[in-house]
Formats: C-alpha cells, sequence, structure tokens
C-alpha cells in the first residue's frame, strides 16, 4: 500500500503537485534558442501581412455590399476611400464598380472604373466601364468658315460708286444685304457673328 502511494505520489520522478510547472517545463519553455533565418522571417511576415490584407478586404467587401443593400450612400462612399484598389482583382473592382451604380455613386463608379482600367489594362470589362462612364468631351463641332477677305475688297472697289453711303453686308465678295444704316442693315440680314459676313459703310 505504501508503495502505490509512493507511485501515485511521484510520476517519472515529478511530484504530482507541480506537475503543471513541469507541463510547462516541458513544452513551453524551448530547451534551446531557434535561430530564424532573416529570408524565411521576412517570407513568413510577408505571407502574414498578405493574409491579414486579404481578410481586411473581404471584411471592407461585406461592409461594401451592407451599405449598398441599405443605400446608406455615406458609409459606402467611406467604405471606398478605405480599400488600397491597387492590390484588387479586376473581379472584385468589376463588383464595386456595379454596386457604386447601384446606389447611385456615379462619380464613385466612373473613379473605380478609370483606376480600375489603368491597374488592369488586359480586361476588357473594366476598359469598356472607363470608356462608358467617362466625362462627356466637348469638342467645338462649328464649320470652318470659308472666308474670302480679299473677295470682298475686289467687290468693294467694283461697286464703290454704285453703293456710295450705303451700308453693304458682304460674304466672300458675295453681296447679302445693303441699307441706309447699319442697324437697318442689321436687321435685315440679322446676327452675323460667326457667320463669315462684313459690315461695312462704302
Amino acid at each position: 500500500m505504501a508503495g502505490l502511494e509512493h507511485r501515485r505520489e511521484n510520476y517519472d520522478g515529478c511530484d504530482l503537485h507541480s506537475l503543471p510547472n513541469r507541463v510547462h517545463e516541458l513544452w513551453l519553455v524551448p530547451k534551446k534558442s531557434y535561430k530564424i533565418v532573416p529570408e524565411k522571417r521576412a517570407t513568413w511576415v510577408g505571407k502574414l501581412r498578405e493574409e491579414v490584407e486579404a481578410q481586411s478586404s473581404l471584411d471592407a467587401f461585406a461592409r461594401l455590399d451592407a451599405a449598398a443593400k441599405f443605400k446608406n450612400v455615406a458609409v459606402f462612399l467611406q467604405e471606398i476611400k478605405s480599400i488600397v484598389w491597387s492590390n484588387q482583382s479586376a473581379s472584385h473592382i468589376l463588383r464595386a464598380v456595379d454596386l457604386s451604380l447601384g446606389i447611385g455613386a456615379h462619380v464613385a463608379a466612373r473613379e473605380l472604373a478609370t483606376q480600375g482600367a489603368q491597374i488592369h489594362p488586359e480586361n476588357a470589362e473594366l476598359q469598356k466601364y472607363a470608356r462608358i462612364l467617362a466625362p462627356a468631351r466637348i469638342t467645338d463641332k462649328r464649320p470652318t468658315l470659308d472666308v474670302k477677305p480679299k473677295a470682298n475688297i475686289e467687290w468693294l472697289k467694283a461697286n464703290r460708286l454704285t453703293f456710295k453711303g450705303k451700308w453693304v453686308a458682304l460674304k466672300s465678295g458675295v453681296l447679302v444685304g445693303a441699307a441706309d444704316s447699319r442697324q437697318a442693315l442689321t436687321d435685315q440680314v440679322g446676327e452675323t457673328k460667326g457667320t463669315g459676313i462684313l459690315l461695312t459703310l462704302v
């Protein structure tokens, strides 16, 4: 009996009352120091950072979906700004563009599409979105005027006696109208700005 008690009180030479300390010593306290190779440490830290960023992006997209679902534009735009889009896939950016359009955040959609097209130039869908959502370009479509001032001078030389003292309207050597005053001539031919019509007193 005494031997049994002795075996119960001792386990592998260790007092059972101090067993937790023994476990701590065996499992938690390293017997020898291990040196982490700098290259392996950098790889491990890089992978860990990637995993954290990926999880953070997933959380941000979940909040983005929720904000779009409840039409909360303010929160939605805040989440848009919190995401590092240069790290996102083309499909994620397209999803954000669609959500932006669905919630009415058209400026955000345009900016995302433009940025996405730059990050993923090979993605045809992003390129299409960028073209469609790009701001309209204002171009000068006014026709080029075929004005011939030399022809006007020639007409005046040839007809100065006939129209002396009159106001005439000329366009490239062709008489458009004639009157006794500039106002009367203006009333006759209308607005001449941008038409190439010359009003002059003979």
